[in-house]
């Protein structure tokens, strides 16, 4: 991201959010904020521009909006078992927190980003009258040069406590080791119990000619933005990396996984891409 800019690639998963609500039938994920968030004109845009009936959009949109449905869901199931801390590492402009139905029985939702994003959403918040709930907190944070244990501490995180940790769209813009020492930061500050989920990228597929120029295609685009992809993981290596920190429930989820759970029998052609991969760790 380029220096006091606001995050571009938080916009646009943003926007595919939105375009869900709008385009695909059965939704997957149901964010009535959504449309609202981006603004009424980029909303027009999505119901005329050609480009989101793309398969290719599609292939992205459908890994944003199953991450997303896959991490609530996985939220709910924490509540359950008495979970009232939610961190969501890379904010962006998701949007639960202002439609945080657990508020009612105490869950804290802490937001953590760079501070020029989160001023851009808050500026987009007021914008769009969404009214900032006594339930949410915004912790300014860069993740490649700051303590997270420090500055989840300060921010009022409970670390004797559960947590429930999301962090979406993070990893690929962190080198191995910056994720690496997140990871083993939030083992060491998080109490038995607390759940990480998070996505991440396999390495180019140099094997295959057609996916390899796609992910070209993909990795340019998102450094003329100027975020680069910096971080790319092995299933297998990561999950025995994980394990050597010291969580012990390590569960891996595939694009395979990911279409099946949530995209089997559609006929609209929605359906995950074979790039993004999903992981679930417990403390």
């Amino acid at each position: 991201m380029r220096k006091n800019n606001f995050s571009i690639t938080a916009y646009h998963t943003a926007l595919m959010r939105a375009a869900h609500q709008l385009l695909d039938t059965p939704k997957i994920f149901d964010d009535p904020l959504a449309l609202r968030i981006i603004g009424s004109q980029a909303a027009s845009d999505i119901r005329v521009q050609r480009k989101y009936k793309l398969r290719m959009e599609k292939y992205i949109r459908a890994l944003v909006v199953a991450r997303s449905e896959f991490v609530e869901h996985e939220l709910a199931q924490a509540i359950q078992r008495g979970c009232r801390q939610y961190v969501l590492l890379g904010a962006g402009l998701d949007t639960f927190a202002y439609r945080n139905p657990y508020a009612v029985d105490g869950l804290q939702v802490y937001e953590l980003d760079h501070p020029a994003t989160q001023k851009w959403k808050r500026q987009r918040l007021k914008e769009a009258n969404i009214t900032l709930p006594e339930s949410v907190s915004f912790i300014p944070a860069e993740f490649d040069h700051q303590s997270l244990p420090s500055l989840l501490k300060e921010a009022g995180v409970k670390t004797n406590e559960p947590t429930f940790y999301s962090c979406l769209g993070v990893s690929m813009y962190l080198t191995k080791e910056m994720m690496m020492s997140m990871m083993n930061d939030l083992f060491a500050c998080s109490a038995p119990g607390s759940v990480i989920v998070f996505d991440y990228m396999i390495p180019p597929p140099w094997r295959n000619i057609l996916r390899s120029m796609v992910f070209l295609l993909l990795s340019l685009g998102v450094r003329r933005l100027g975020e680069p992809w910096r971080g790319f993981f092995r299933p297998s290596t990561l999950k025995n990396d994980l394990q050597a920190i010291g969580f012990t429930n390590v569960e891996g989820y595939s694009p395979e996984d990911i279409n099946a759970m949530y995209f089997s029998n559609r006929t609209d052609g929605l359906r995950a891409g074979q790039f993004g991969y999903l992981m679930k760790v417990v403390v």
